[in-house]
């Protein structure tokens, strides 16, 4: 027998966990018959799978929760074997090792260490509940859901979606929850689509794409009204001083139009999003195909456009051959560290199990870009780092809203159950930020 103290034992386990976690990345990659590209931004390791090795970062939050503060530079480094991962150096704890283990009796050991140990129920809790494990607990009223858009207000968290006229849940369905995990639908928003966007939009059935942002004392909610195919669109704006129902304060103001496009622009008047720089001046991204992803200012005071400032600045795209579809959507931006970060959509939507759609980021010092990937790719030429692909289950996961609660990050989107018909359904996935300051998200 080799004694060992519980210190040791649970610095052995906080390694063992976090090498069952790369190992239940890979398997998930390799069921799906992918390999992660290197840089690609959407894995939890860095390097690549095209190669022997692959080195592997502790999660900062397992570390914190699991292990004692001496666990260095928190890094291991693995080389794929047949039928096996070899952990080949454990970089921690100033030590190295060498070991291999088959993945089934390292998961094995992992949960039985844990067990054995007796870790308490906050300590446990921080390695079960990964931001992956959050989608695997969602409940209640989490679909249909399309294009989510999400606020908190006190301890509510408030979620809005595209609603069709026809659709039993109306338009902009209202959803709360207390915790991110059970979902109640309470209503609807419009019970008719404004007459305004009726005539500037014949035909149009449905308010699509909202955004929710809060400044002056109001909750800001853009949503736009088009046809599928077309770019006459338009984008609305109603605001309300609160968002609980029970308030005197509680009121819906429909405040028009802020931004509309022709069928003869280069671009699409749909899927808003709502950004206050670090200068505080108010910005709106939108597109949809076309020419790809615009910014244009707004009045600070109002959320609406500034009369006469006719300034469009072109944020991101996907060149296509002549009269080919650039498929390019659902702008959101944040800013975080010194960059302003541009998520957007790549491919197809509203396909049910057959949807491509995919989550692709880049950044920039300056609101108004260059935005380039992780590689240094302008997404102006249509590039970017991938963020979110979809699995065998939940296909084509995009339309993303970031939530920033606290020190917290999470993308909100939905994705295509393939077990339930291909209902568009609810998805939040936390977001981790690699030392470098790009955003790793798992499905």
């Amino acid at each position: 027998m080799v004694p060992c103290s519980r210190r040791d034992l649970r610095r052995a386990f906080a390694l063992a966990l976090a090498a069952a976690d790369f190992l239940l990345d890979i398997d998930d990659f390799l069921k799906r018959g992918q390999r992660p590209s290197p840089g690609a931004g959407g894995q939890r390791w860095a390097g690549s799978l095209r190669t022997p090795t692959a080195d592997y970062a502790l999660p900062g939050d397992l570390a914190a929760g699991l292990a004692p503060s001496g666990l260095g530079q928190r890094r291991m480094t693995f080389q794929h074997l047949p039928d096996k991962w070899k952990l080949a150096t454990i970089n921690c704890l100033s030590y190295k090792r060498t070991m291999s283990m088959h993945r089934r009796d390292l998961l094995r050991a992992s949960a039985l260490m844990g067990a054995a140990l007796g870790f308490s129920g906050k300590a446990w809790s921080a390695a079960r509940d990964a931001e992956w494990v959050l989608n695997d607990r969602l409940i209640g009223d989490i679909s249909p859901v399309h294009d989510p858009c999400i606020i908190k207000q006190g301890d509510t968290y408030h979620l809005f979606c595209t609603g069709q006229a026809q659709d039993p849940t109306g338009l902009l369905p209202w959803r709360t929850s207390k915790d991110l995990i059970t979902w109640t639908l309470h209503g609807r928003v419009f019970e008719t689509i404004p007459k305004w966007a009726q005539d500037a939009v014949p035909g149009t059935r449905g308010t699509w794409a909202p955004d929710i942002a809060y400044f002056n004392g109001r909750y800001h909610l853009y949503y736009s009204c088009s046809t599928f195919g077309s770019n006459r669109s338009v984008i609305g704006l109603v605001t309300n001083k609160t968002l609980d129902r029970g308030s005197k304060d509680f009121k819906w103001e429909d405040r028009g139009l802020v931004v509309e496009s022709q069928r003869g622009d280069d671009f699409n008047a749909i899927d808003a999003n709502h950004l206050i720089d670090r200068d505080g001046n108010h910005w709106l991204s939108l597109g949809s195909f076309w020419s790809g992803i615009k910014l244009l200012p707004l009045d600070p005071a109002t959320g609406q456009r500034t009369p006469n400032d006719t300034r469009k600045y072109s944020l991101a795209s996907r060149p296509a051959p002549e009269k080919a579809p650039g498929a390019i959507e659902a702008p959101f931006m944040i800013e975080r560290g010194g960059y302003y970060y541009l998520f957007t959509s790549f491919d197809y939507c509203c396909r049910g199990a057959s949807s491509s759609y995919y989550i692709v980021v880049g950044r920039s010092r300056d609101v108004t870009g260059p935005y380039v990937g992780r590689d240094g790719k302008s997404q102006l030429d249509g590039y970017g780092t991938v963020v979110l692909q979809g699995n065998r289950r939940f296909r084509g996961p995009g339309h993303q809203a970031v939530l920033r609660d606290g020190d917290t990050d999470y993308l909100v989107y939905h994705a295509y159950d393939a077990e339930h018909d291909g209902r568009p359904t609810l998805r939040i996935s936390r977001i981790e930020w690699t030392a470098d300051g790009w955003p790793v998200v798992q499905a």
